[in-house]
């Protein structure tokens, strides 16, 4: 007696959960067949120990269904024949039954008060064509496709990108890929982001002719993106409420800007926030040439602060008037000055304080004039500031009553 001769068919009508295979038994070798069908597992090999099913006795062609199949898994079948001699095997073909797509959702991007980007990778279509795919998104988790908030970002494997449009400034939403199949729908992973918060008008309008921004994050460089970048001799940073502050020692450190073009102009404003450690002088803040005309000065007296007009010779303005404000030591201020030619408007903490008066014109002072802070260039006995000061901007123009009060209180 001989063995019998059995071939595997192919697999059709493949499923969720079932599929269709034939076999043929060629050779019944000599004897009787007493069984045949076709043997499955989801690991190699299968044998009739695994599922099988039952197709009659006898040689000949047949055709088993198998059911049970479990969506999306790959199995491997064989027809099988028994007689006399015992069991033998086809060929093993294997087949993946239908099953959900597969994919993951993009990191959600390019974030504004209404709109983001995300999107999603599809690796399997569950063998089916993908026929939708996008994102969804909603205000609660677990956005499904029952919501009008979707993309549609055509079909097929692979990276897609999705714009998200139509969303609420400062809001949470919850997003997921979506992909779409013969078999239903798939959803990547959840992710969350939050929309930006809008940025009120006057954050804008304060960007505007800003020509040197000192924030003294551990360095002297100019953030408005002029590159006015300024020199910080023999000073320190800390930290302080607004971040980092430049921390003048009391005895030489001194820190100027370049020569920039509004300060020799009669037009701009000049703001900084200023803390006090303890009094050492009066001409700690001064614009002008080291050794040679100063425009203006500011300083302390014991328990006042002041802006002094300047001669061109640099002494100061005898004469004219200047406000003196009550100030008090560890205490933040912030310090605004609006040149408008000959005068300069004081204001402490968004309060308007007074206007100083400038005893000789615009026409006396040379182009070279730059901002110092820290010390007294004007060749007489140096004056040290001992403190901290941070926020230091520079306009070239005069701020509304409105910028000055909301960066006095922000």
């Amino acid at each position: 007696m001989i063995p019998i001769t059995i071939s595997t068919g192919s697999v059709t009508e493949i499923g969720a959960t079932t599929a269709k295979i034939g076999g043929n038994i060629t050779n019944a070798g000599g004897g009787t067949v007493t069984s045949r069908g076709i043997c499955w597992s989801t690991t190699q090999n299968p044998t009739v120990s695994n599922s099988k099913t039952t197709e009659g006795t006898g040689p000949g062609q047949y055709t088993s269904i198998l059911t049970g199949l479990l969506a999306g898994t790959t199995y491997y079948a064989r027809a099988y024949g028994e007689n006399s001699r015992g069991v033998v095997y086809g060929s093993e073909v294997s087949f993946t039954t239908l099953g959900p797509p597969k994919l993951t959702t993009t990191a959600v991007s390019s974030i504004t008060e209404t709109t983001a980007t995300s999107g999603g990778t599809i690796t399997s279509d569950g063998g089916s064509p993908i026929t939708a795919k996008g994102v969804v998104w909603s205000t609660s988790p677990n956005p499904t496709i029952s919501l009008a908030t979707k993309t549609n970002d055509g079909t097929g494997l692979g990276a897609f990108t999705s714009a998200i449009s139509n969303l609420t400034n400062n809001t949470k939403y919850y997003i997921r890929a979506y992909a779409i199949n013969a078999m239903g729908t798939a959803y990547g992973e959840e992710l969350s982001f939050t929309t930006a918060i809008p940025v009120p008008p006057i954050l804008e309008s304060l960007k505007q002719g800003l020509v040197a921004y000192y924030p003294f994050n551990g360095n002297a460089n100019d953030s408005s993106g002029n590159k006015n970048n300024g020199v910080f001799s023999n000073g320190a940073y800390e930290n302080s409420q607004f971040g980092m502050a430049a921390k003048f020692n009391g005895s030489n450190s001194i820190f100027s800007t370049p020569n920039i073009v509004a300060l020799n102009t009669d037009t701009f404003t000049f703001s900084i926030k200023v803390k006090l450690a303890s009094h050492l002088g009066h001409n700690e803040i001064q614009l002008g040439v080291p050794n040679g005309p100063l425009r203006w000065s500011i300083g302390w007296d014991p328990n006042t602060i002041y802006l002094v007009p300047m001669t061109c010779s640099g002494t100061y303005g005898q004469g004219e008037s200047y406000p003196q404000t009550p100030v008090s030591t560890n205490t933040w201020y912030n310090l605004i000055y609006v040149n408008r030619g000959i005068y300069t408007d004081h204001y402490l903490d968004g309060k308007f304080v007074g206007t100083s008066k400038m005893i000789t014109p615009l026409s006396c002072w040379n182009s070279n004039m730059k901002l110092y802070l820290g010390g007294d260039i004007g060749g007489g006995a140096i004056e040290y500031y001992n403190g901290l000061m941070d926020e230091c901007k520079i306009w070239n123009r005069n701020l509304s009553d409105a910028e000055i009060k909301y960066i006095s209180s922000n």
